[in-house]
């Protein structure tokens, strides 16, 4: 009896921990980088440096790149991130992030564009749009200020 009890046990813990691990990760399983994109490219110009964009595969995505190229003026917010709001809605997939990290481009509700250059934790639910793939000087070049950011597509040679 007591042998059957663990044996039991046992097989509880392997289903909770096999269903922990086969949790997805919303950034690896739907992030596609610019090369699985196919034509669509997307880059980010600030202060004349070019960084490469990693997008997520929805529809606000698809709608965002619709609006290319585009010229902002993007606001100081908190000493980590720069935002605009934008002209008008797109459709959202939000979700509680938890973590924020350099580089993460989202929207906040259906018309804020948010670009991050701080790591931080959040409570807030955002829809992911992009990650700047090397953020080596990003900090640097947004500054504390505002800043006029350009997003902009590039058709794959």
């Amino acid at each position: 009896m007591l042998k059957r009890k663990y044996i039991c046990l046992f097989i509880i813990v392997c289903l909770v921990y096999g269903c922990q691990l086969s949790q997805p990760d919303p950034l690896r399983d739907t992030a596609v980088s610019q090369d699985e994109r196919g034509d669509e490219l997307m880059n980010i110009v600030i202060n004349e440096q070019k960084y490469k964009i990693e997008l997520y595969d929805h529809s606000t995505v698809e709608e965002f790149i619709k609006l290319l190229p585009m010229t902002l003026q993007m606001e100081e917010l908190h000493g980590n991130e720069k935002y605009y709001y934008l002209d008008q809605s797109l459709p959202i997939h939000p979700e509680s992030v938890n973590q924020i990290k350099v580089g993460d481009i989202m929207l906040f509700q259906d018309n804020c564009l948010v670009l991050f250059y701080k790591d931080f934790q959040t409570s807030y639910q955002y829809t992911r749009i992009g990650h700047i793939e090397d953020v080596t000087g990003l900090s640097h070049q947004l500054g504390n200020k505002s800043i006029s950011v350009t997003f902009q597509k590039e058709e794959n040679e």
